[in-house]
């Protein structure tokens, strides 16, 4: 019968004691991206940890061993511990993809599909922590997708786009994204028509950007990135346009809450 574990850090939380069957030491924890030293205002100090998914055993004398890694963050710096923990219950795996460590865990064992969990830091500072997990796997076909967070460090709760932006502005950016997705679906267009002449444009006439789709965003250093799911069948993937628009500050301060947790970038753009 084979052998089902997990394999964690020998640092994760208290929390997976329960978990004692499954775990074993691993090479343990990554550097933090972030430090104490020089850190921007208004920033939090996050640390990587690393835990190893099992399925079977490992080596080639098994073939249908198979195991995945899974990176998360965990927060720490803030003056405050309770603010602290609201960050890091706001930023967690349970959170954002849906699913805690054990819940992985129990899922991976009945199927295997996961490769890799990990993240990226889009931004953190002037009070704001964005990051972006990224999700990969394979089936019939590789796969991945990502899941975008965005956390206020003055209360810990996750940004809406009602936090940022004025509501009568939605309308407006919207306004402004379209065009530039309707650009980068010509070329879409274009690029594959010379693979293929009779690619379906009826794939495309549907999608356009709405006040509606501001909801979805990453913030950065230069501007916020509007998202837009085209969500194309696995088969036609490589037609499927980015959907990831950034407007820089100078054109979104006329549309940002002067009460919002983006107001920095009004100050920094005034007379733009």
């Amino acid at each position: 019968m084979k052998l089902f574990s997990l394999v964690l850090s020998a640092v994760l939380m208290p929390c997976f004691v329960g978990l004692a069957p499954f775990l074993s030491k691993t090479a343990g924890s990554e550097p933090s991206p972030s430090t104490h030293i020089n850190q921007p205002v208004g920033s939090i100090t996050l640390q990587t940890k690393t835990a190893v998914l099992q399925y079977g055993k490992k080596g080639a004398a098994f073939p249908d061993g198979k195991q995945a890694i899974v990176r998360y963050p965990i927060a720490s710096g803030l003056a405050d511990a309770v603010l602290t923990k609201k960050v890091q219950e706001a930023i967690s795996l349970k959170q954002v993809l849906g699913q805690s460590l054990a819940e992985m865990q129990k899922d991976y064992l009945g199927n295997s599909w996961l490769n890799e969990v990990s993240y990226t830091v889009n931004y953190n500072q002037d009070n704001i922590l964005d990051l972006t997990y990224l999700v990969s796997g394979s089936a019939a076909y590789p796969s991945s997708y990502e899941k975008h967070v965005s956390v206020s460090l003055k209360t810990g709760k996750v940004l809406r786009a009602r936090d940022l932006f004025k509501a009568e502005g939605f309308r407006a950016i919207a306004q402004i994204i379209e065009p530039m997705m309707q650009q980068e679906i010509l070329q879409k267009i274009a690029e594959f028509s010379k693979e293929d002449p009779d690619i379906n444009r009826a794939l495309f006439a549907k999608h356009h950007f709405q006040a509606k789709n501001v909801e979805e965003f990453t913030i950065g250093k230069t501007g916020v990135t509007f998202l837009y799911n085209f969500d194309f069948p696995h088969v036609i993937k490589a037609v499927e346009p980015s959907g990831a628009y950034l407007m820089p500050y100078s054109k979104l301060a006329r549309y940002i809450r002067q009460d919002g947790a983006l107001n920095f970038a009004i100050w920094r753009n005034k007379g733009e």
